[in-house]
């Protein structure tokens, strides 16, 4: 956060409330990153400020990238054409366990590259492996260094990769079960250790956003996704989770979830995460009547199509997501399945896909990729009312 004044002049300032306009010439006035005036006579309140001349610059929200994880920055460009549940199988070898130099690094990569794309907030859903309170200091202090606001959370799960991947234990042999994942962590644990960090950590002066990461409703045990839900609405934490990212998972969820009608939608709402808190990544493969619950209950998904067309896990559905007003978010995913940090791409194929099946003009055009980008992230962390616009 930049301390004291700054005064910046002469920019056209982009109001989302104006997006279809030529966006106005303005000065503001900003005072220890927080804006305190915007154009009008300004009087002595300027004094003593930094003039930043930015005469010919538009200047934007900064965005809010609701869909990352900075655990595999260094094998950016590793899986050229590996589907989701191939990657899956090496996924947590990537990251975990890693030093604490190699830790810091990473972060440093991956948030530096956010900066460089105008992303100054981003949502790190963090695999910390292994969960010690040094682990958590050494990434929360790179994006420090760094300079940029993380929406920060936890990953949890009780159920191994090998369990929840469809014919894992079938395909991998047995001498690499390790490799893939084994484990399952205790549910109490994970979640104590959890808001300890939150309790010791805070919100360093609001460059730290709280959030919950239950990996995925398959990869939890009901016990564990009630204490999320319990925790969230205790502490009013945001939680986010991914769901229905390949037609694998659907068909995963047509047995693990047959009590519930092979649907996560409903399972998730008998243990109380489904509503507004609640961000959903991917929701590639939802059925019409899912999409429906969703938009009834106010819950949330982050859109990542850059992920899921290399993954070839396929399109998420845009337009009916839009005709029943889902409350929606992008997201870059992380470096080692879609190669770039740049909401600019994103933003593109919001429009470029959204637009797929849909003949009439209410196709997504630019001025609602960007609300999307910025105001759509900052609701989905429970914080429209300071970050996601200029105001």
């Amino acid at each position: 956060m930049v301390s004291g004044k700054q005064l910046l002049r002469g920019a056209r300032v982009f109001d989302h409330g104006a997006a279809d306009a030529l966006p106005e010439v303005s000065d503001l006035l900003i005072e220890d990153g927080a804006i305190l005036a915007i154009g009008g006579d300004l009087g002595d309140r300027t004094e003593g400020a930094e003039v930043v001349d930015l005469s010919g610059h538009l200047l934007l929200p900064g965005f809010v990238n609701a869909h990352y994880h900075s655990n595999d920055v260094l094998a950016k460009g590793s899986f050229e054409s590996m589907p989701l549940e191939q990657w899956g199988l090496v996924a947590g070898a990537i990251g975990n366990r890693r030093s604490l130099e190699e830790v810091r690094v990473r972060t440093l990569v991956g948030a530096i590259e956010c900066l460089r794309n105008g992303i100054t907030t981003v949502q790190d859903f963090s695999v910390v492996a292994p969960m010690e309170d040094r682990y958590v200091d050494t990434i929360l202090d790179a994006y420090s260094e760094a300079g940029i606001r993380v929406i920060f959370s936890i990953t949890v799960r009780d159920r191994s990769q090998l369990d929840t991947i469809l014919w894992a234990k079938e395909l991998v042999p047995p001498e690499f079960y390790d490799v893939v994942g084994r484990e399952a962590g205790d549910p109490e644990a994970q979640l104590a250790f959890v808001e300890r960090q939150i309790d010791r950590v805070g919100n360093r002066d609001g460059r730290v956003i709280w959030a919950l990461s239950p990996s995925a409703p398959q990869r939890c045990s009901p016990r564990l996704l009630a204490g999320v839900a319990e925790l969230s609405e205790r502490r009013n934490l945001p939680v986010y989770t991914h769901v229905y990212e390949t037609r694998t998972q659907r068909l995963f969820a047509k047995s693990e979830f047959a009590a519930y009608g092979g649907s996560v939608i409903p399972y998730m709402k008998s243990v109380g995460l489904l509503g507004p808190r609640l961000t959903l990544a991917h929701g590639v493969w939802p059925d019409a009547a899912e999409i429906e619950q969703l938009a009834e209950s106010g819950t949330g998904v982050v859109l990542n199509m850059l992920s899921n067309l290399r993954l070839r896990s396929g399109v998420a559905p845009i337009a009916a997501y839009r005709r029943l007003g889902v409350p929606l978010a992008l997201g870059c995913d992380n470096c080692s399945c879609s190669d770039v940090q740049s909401m600019f791409q994103v933003m593109k194929l919001y429009c470029l896909l959204g637009g797929i099946g849909e003949t009439g003009p209410d196709v997504p055009k630019a001025a609602e990729a960007l609300r999307l980008a910025t105001e759509g992230g900052a609701r989905s962390a429970g914080s429209a009312a300071s970050i996601g616009a200029i105001r």
